[in-house]
């Protein structure tokens, strides 16, 4: 609870209850409000959270003196229902030891190697969507189903597309779930037959039933000469112990890369799209040079990547505006000094990318869709913590790179081919769950180019 001498501002709320209701029906339009009437630290009661988008402290609190600040275990538990008990959700020596093991798969001379995968996929997806033209299509379901087959593809040589709708529902389920269990005052134990209970339950189950499939296949067959991820986690043996990785350990790390390496590149790429879609001078440029590149209508390869620079910096500014998580929930283990303000020791802070992203100190106009916000000239002296779409410091996302990468494959590619335009007027519907999205996704109309 917040003491009087912290002098950090703080909403009334509803009596009891703080700001816990708007957490749990929305939390973006609460963020907004709070930190353009509060500023860039402000105490949440109800939730008793410090909500922190000031770019210096966030430096302290992800990086400067980032062993002082903790993953929380409480609520690290209440999202394992969604993500399980792997890289992140875990801290300290379980961490570091999962870390070390998966670094190799996610380095840029692995990516490099899943290019001809990416490639295939999206000239599959580019074949379905040929027999499509002239419908109006749900852009986020579109890119989670051809950005789970990547991962999938990538991390566990395994594919599973004509499951993939199965996955990506019963993945929602336990988002909601764990958002549920996150913000409610008093959830209801899970043994106690509620629907959402149930629906927890019953998704659970189908995807344990996907995960221990793919282990129990791979422990048939044996790793052989495959060198991807999963191969690495079932040959892991632990310095101390001598043991390997249980099926229980390897379900919950496939769970963290199932759901942490499809969704948030999937509505990263949704809102590209449209966005793109809302301003034609930008992705006209998209279109000038990719076709100045590729010349004839090539495939995408990893040697052109370095110069499709406005496909890059139109995701980023994607995830600027929409970034993939809106805030990183730590807990200090000491008093933490900035400024005028104290934050107690065992305080719960939430590091926010959506006040960050959207700051207009830090991002001049910060509404309006500006890719070149991304170019080395306006790049340059920006603090490297005004823009955190991944994180930042030793538990920066694993996986970023091989988010870019595959972003901007699929974005030189498919518009390549395709245009998607959205109604006149059409705005999406934002939700945060553990990721930002739209719901009922983004319809846009698809043609051909």
């Amino acid at each position: 609870m917040q003491t009087t001498a912290t002098k950090i501002p703080a909403p009334k709320g509803w009596p009891l209850l703080g700001v816990a209701p708007e957490m749990l029906r929305n939390p973006l339009p609460l963020i907004s409000r709070l930190t353009r009437d509060y500023g860039d630290v402000v105490y949440m009661p109800g939730v008793d959270t410090y909500l922190i988008s000031e770019p210096e402290l966030v430096k302290t609190i992800l990086l400067d003196a980032e062993e002082y600040f903790t993953k929380s275990p409480k609520v690290m538990k209440k999202l394992s229902p969604a993500i399980g008990a792997g890289l992140s959700t875990l801290s300290g020596d379980p961490w570091k030891r999962q870390r070390r093991m998966a670094n190799p798969a996610f380095s840029r001379a692995s990516i490099a190697t899943f290019e001809g995968i990416m490639q295939k996929a999206i000239a599959e997806a580019i074949v379905e969507w040929e027999a499509r033209a002239g419908e109006t299509i749900d852009v986020t379901g579109e890119m989670k189903r051809l950005t789970l087959r990547i991962v999938l593809l990538c991390l566990f040589s395994t594919d599973v597309s004509s499951r993939a709708d199965e996955i990506i529902e019963n993945l929602d389920v336990l988002q909601r779930y764990s958002v549920h269990l996150l913000w409610s005052m008093m959830p209801l134990p899970e043994f106690i037959p509620t629907r959402k209970n149930r629906e927890y339950q019953k998704a659970r189950g189908t995807l344990d039933s996907i995960i221990y499939g793919i282990i129990a296949e791979r422990r048939k067959s044996g790793n052989h000469d495959r060198k991807d991820l999963l191969a690495m986690y079932m040959s892991a043996v632990d310095e101390e112990t001598g043991e390997g990785m249980s099926d229980e350990q390897l379900r919950h790390e496939l769970m963290n890369l199932f759901l942490a390496g499809h969704d948030t590149t999937a509505n990263g790429l949704a809102f590209t799209f449209y966005l793109l879609s809302k301003h034609p001078e930008a992705l006209k440029r998209v279109d000038e040079e990719r076709d100045a590149v590729l010349g004839n209508g090539r495939m995408v390869t990893n040697e052109d990547l370095p110069q499709l620079n406005y496909a890059r910096w139109s995701f980023e500014e994607a995830l600027r505006i929409y970034p993939p998580t809106f805030a990183m929930s730590r807990t200090s283990v000491r008093e933490l000094k900035h400024n005028d303000y104290v934050i107690p020791a065992g305080s719960n802070i939430f590091v926010c990318q959506w006040a960050l992203h959207r700051n207009p100190r830090l991002w001049p106009n910060p509404d309006h869709f500006e890719p070149e916000r991304f170019s080395p000239e306006r790049s340059e002296g920006r603090h490297r913590f005004a823009y955190l779409p991944f994180g930042a410091g030793p538990r920066i996302c694993i996986g970023a790179h091989l988010a870019r990468t595959e972003a901007q494959m699929i974005i030189a590619m498919l518009l390549q081919r395709f245009r998607l335009n959205s109604e006149p007027g059409y705005e999406p519907r934002l939700v945060a769950r553990l990721f930002v999205t739209a719901e009922p996704g983004i319809s846009m109309r698809l043609s051909r180019r």
